[in-house]
């Protein structure tokens, strides 16, 4: 018995020793919670500070004027304070009226009038009236009325007012009224009113209003001014200095190269085509050409070598064409041919979708703007179906063909 309350008793002079010390750590946690001030950041002597500040639902707090600054704050519910320059923790929703630097984390809701600097971590919405730089981390939503410098995240949609200098990531939608430099990435898309230098990837759209430098990469992209490359389905720029990649590519004025199935640039030529292979009977398409690098896009029906009329083709071929004298061009470009038979109970026909790759040397005569003819010959390999136990074969490819404008 007596052994049981001498442990007892020495278990609560541990526990009254742990609270001794903690009541002897505080003041050294406060100064160094207050050592977050620094000259340049410095409050007006007009606004009282208090080290500590507890709140249940404002005014229910430590603290009955909302103008007072704080080393730490705890709000259960909700809390209204002036400044917070350490560490403020808060279940629900919290306003800080003027700065907050430190380390934050709001369970819904988070708004603050003056600036960021720190890390602020929300469930769903964060609001900073003025300028952010570090962390900035919701649920749903970071709203940014000034600039922004530092790393960006939110589920659905992160607003920069004014610039924006690190990172952006969302799930939904970028929207930036100014200036961004580096890098954004969104599921849908990226929209910048200013100008862009650094990265843009999204799987819907990267749209720049003004100037791009860097990459963009998406779905369709867009941009005024593009110094670099575009790489997606669809790319449109103003002028463009560098290299698109894309289905299609538009551009009124290009120093660079596009590459793409269809490719428009104003002071280029577009051509209608018509011709005739030992794989596809006929094919009929669009030829673009700029800066010498031409695109073949066509589609095809008649099936030479396995005597098929009832197949159809989809082909693609690019290349580089070079002026040999005033009216000829010699050109040599590869391609891709998709190839769609009709479905065949026969089993000596490969009824399978299919496809064959081919190298091609083109030469073309001018006899006018307006009117050319050109063939030439090549290789084609014809694989037998899209699996890893295909068949190909290699034949010989001769073609012959006329380009109308």
């Amino acid at each position: 018995m007596k052994g049981h309350m001498f442990g007892h008793m020495h278990g609560g002079f541990r526990f009254l020793g742990a609270l001794g010390a903690l009541a002897r750590a505080l003041p050294v946690l406060v100064l160094m919670l207050g050592a977050l001030y620094s000259p340049g950041h410095a409050e007006s002597e007009e606004y009282p500070n208090h080290p500590v500040n507890l709140s249940f639902f404002y005014p229910i707090s430590t603290n009955q004027n909302p103008e007072v600054s704080t080393y730490f704050r705890l709000n259960l519910i909700f809390g209204d304070i002036g400044a917070v320059r350490g560490v403020d923790l808060t279940g629900i929703g919290g306003r800080i009226r003027r700065d907050m630097v430190g380390f934050q984390v709001s369970g819904i809701y988070s708004q603050i009038e003056g600036e960021l600097r720190g890390v602020s971590i929300t469930g769903a919405a964060n609001y900073v009236e003025s300028n952010a730089a570090g962390i900035q981390y919701a649920g749903l939503v970071n709203f940014v009325r000034g600039d922004f410098t530092g790393f960006q995240m939110a589920s659905l949609f992160n607003y920069v007012e004014g610039e924006t200098r690190g990172v952006q990531a969302t799930a939904v939608f970028n929207l930036n009224d100014g200036d961004v430099k580096y890098f954004q990435y969104s599921s849908i898309a990226n929209a910048v009113a200013g100008d862009m230098t650094g990265i843009q990837a999204s799987v819907g759209l990267n749209y720049v209003n003004e100037s791009m430098v860097g990459g963009q990469l998406a779905l369709c992209n867009f941009a005024k001014y593009m110094k670099g490359i575009q790489f997606g389905l669809g790319n449109v720029a103003g002028v463009a200095k560098g290299v698109q990649i894309g289905f299609i590519n538009v551009t009124k004025q290009l120093d660079g190269i596009p590459i793409g199935m269809f490719n428009f640039v104003e002071d280029g030529d577009v051509d209608w085509i018509t011709y005739g292979s030992n794989l596809a009977a006929v094919s009929t398409g669009v030829r673009s050409v700029y800066r010498r690098f031409y695109s073949f896009l066509a589609i095809g029906m008649g099936d030479v070598q396995d005597s098929r009329n009832d197949t159809a083709f989809l082909s693609w071929h690019y290349g580089y064409a070079v002026p040999i004298g005033a009216r000829w061009k010699i050109g040599v470009d590869l391609g891709y041919v998709h190839i769609m038979p009709t479905p065949s109970t026969d089993p000596d026909v490969n009824s399978k979708t299919h496809f064959a790759v081919q190298g091609r040397a083109i030469a073309e005569i001018a006899f006018s703007e307006k009117f050319k003819i050109f063939g030439g010959g090549g290789v084609s390999q014809r694989y037998s179906e899209f699996s890893p136990n295909n068949t190909s074969t290699t034949d010989p490819l001769v073609m012959l063909g006329i380009s109308l404008y």
